[in-house]
């Protein structure tokens, strides 16, 4: 009988037939053997899920579920999740995307890590790389003072903050069923109708970041996180023209929104993540009115960013 905690690694999967064997070769290959790696192909129209059921008979520690539309990165996200909470007795759940791969004992670290601190959220550096560059930095913005301490979230929402996406973290799973616990009770009517569950992912098709606001919306929750200065995640960087930048930025206004409309049903207050997070994207923009001007960003892309830092600015987050 195996008694080293059992880690859920979520993997959402689309289109990715390109780079997601290097991807689960990384995961397979961890030194840390206790895994159940959970795939979800949203819908592929690629070689993606002859590639993930060739895996799986090699390896009964992949699951494969396939959607039979597409839901977005979000959807995929969920029921990565929702899997892992509901069908097996992981204690820990991980995340890598399809194109990114990691060090072989990213597991065990993490795992090792977390059973020490008791921490809910164990947070890592990470590698950025170029596609087609062997170039790798290291990426951290954690002060040196923070690193090997037990983090009060609550305190601590600019860190966070800064960490904001999934990949780089291993979470218990305890954190969040009972996050979602809290969330139902929170958000429940009079009548018992539930308003708002929004310790979830918002499942959106194109262009969008369902982790952040996912995050944001678990860390209000309180717990606690505990910071190593060591990277596993290579972050693979795509080419990214000016254009899908500004798009990039713009999907995150309905992570925004969502976040806010969940800490105003449920009556946390996430005021300061709000304002950290409007700011800071609002900070990206910097080259928009240039480049509208060079007609390097759409009309139609411009005038929501416009509309929607205006609106921010009169809600007082800017």
């Amino acid at each position: 009988m195996n008694t080293q905690p059992l880690v859920a690694i979520c993997v959402p999967v689309y289109n990715a037939e390109q780079h997601l064997e290097r991807a689960l070769d990384s995961l397979v290959n961890q030194t840390y053997r206790n895994i159940v790696i959970i795939c979800a192909d949203d819908a592929s129209t690629d070689g993606s899920v002859d590639i993930l059921d060739y895996y799986a008979e090699n390896d009964t520690r992949i699951k494969v579920i396939t959607h039979t539309h597409n839901k977005g990165a979000g959807g995929g996200y969920n029921t990565c999740i929702d899997y892992a909470l509901d069908n097996t007795n992981a204690e820990y759940i991980c995340q890598m995307d399809n194109d990114d791969y990691s060090e072989p004992d990213m597991v065990e670290v993490f795992v090792e890590t977390a059973v020490r601190s008791g921490a809910d959220i164990v947070v890592a550096d990470c590698f950025f790389c170029s596609e087609g560059s062997e170039h790798i930095k290291q990426y951290n913005k954690v002060s040196d003072c923070l690193y090997n301490t037990l983090l009060p979230i609550e305190t601590n929402w600019n860190v966070i903050f800064d960490w904001v996406a999934l990949w780089n973290k291993c979470i218990r799973a305890d954190y969040i069923r009972n996050a979602r616990a809290e969330s139902y009770t929170k958000s429940r009517t009079a009548d018992g109708v539930i308003r708002h569950c929004g310790v979830r992912f918002t499942e959106v098709i194109g262009e969008c970041y369902p982790d952040t606001g996912f995050m944001l919306r678990l860390c209000v929750h309180g717990g606690t996180a505990y910071y190593i200065k060591k990277a596993f995640v290579h972050y693979v960087i795509r080419a990214n023209s000016i254009t899908r930048k500004a798009k990039s930025i713009a999907a995150y206004f309905d992570e925004v929104d969502a976040t806010s409309d969940y800490y105003a049903k449920t009556g946390f207050n996430g005021t300061a993540f709000v304002k950290t997070w409007v700011n800071s994207l609002v900070k990206d923009l910097e080259f928009l009115p240039q480049a509208y001007l060079d007609g390097k960003v759409e009309e139609t892309v411009y005038n929501r960013i416009i509309a929607w830092q205006n609106n921010q600015r009169a809600l007082g987050n800017l």
